[in-house]
């Protein structure tokens, strides 16, 4: 499904792929996508929605997504994601949110991603990081931050991510 001109993916689009196990949407123009549109695909390990124009990510989209381990939502126009958005996806291993336009990390948003491993938030429009945002990332070995425009990071942020192996924050950092 990649390099085409989608523009939104509707409510039965992926109906009795049941065994389908990667899909890739990257490379389209895609803008909305239905709440319900991976609701039978309990196979699915990776999502790929590279470089489309989705601006917000809902907190139904991937509920049911339980066995995803690689979801790529990089170099697209997100500015809001729903504080459970990512919230049932436990074998998560890696989030890639780069080149998206986040201000901020919504409370709660990795709290139950106790297997990710890296996580890629990198140019973005984020300008603090609070001592919560990590919360619950205990396996975390890789944080990207770098090109943001990060302003503070409050102490004891990084309390959480006890196996971070790799941080990356180049940035024109003026408070830590």
């Amino acid at each position: 499904m990649s390099r085409n001109e989608i523009l939104e993916l509707k409510s039965g689009s992926l109906r009795n792929l049941k065994g389908l196990k990667i899909i890739d949407f990257s490379y389209n123009s895609i803008s909305w996508i239905s709440e319900d549109l991976f609701w039978d695909l309990k196979n699915l390990r990776t999502i790929i929605f590279h470089n489309n124009r989705i601006s917000s990510i809902s907190n139904e989209l991937f509920k049911n997504l339980v066995h995803i381990v690689t979801l790529d939502l990089s170099t697209n126009r997100i500015s809001k994601i729903g504080e459970h958005a990512f919230s049932k996806l436990n074998n998560l291993r890696e989030l890639l949110l780069e080149q998206n336009y986040l201000f901020r990390i919504p409370d709660n948003l990795f709290n139950n991603l106790n297997s990710l491993i890296r996580l890629n938030l990198f140019s973005n429009n984020l300008t603090t990081i609070e001592t919560k945002d990590f919360q619950g990332l205990i396996n975390l070995k890789n944080l990207m931050l770098n090109n943001n425009i990060l302003k503070d990071i409050e102490a004891e942020v990084f309390t959480p991510v006890k196996n971070l192996e790799k941080l990356y924050v180049q940035t024109q950092l003026t408070a830590l």
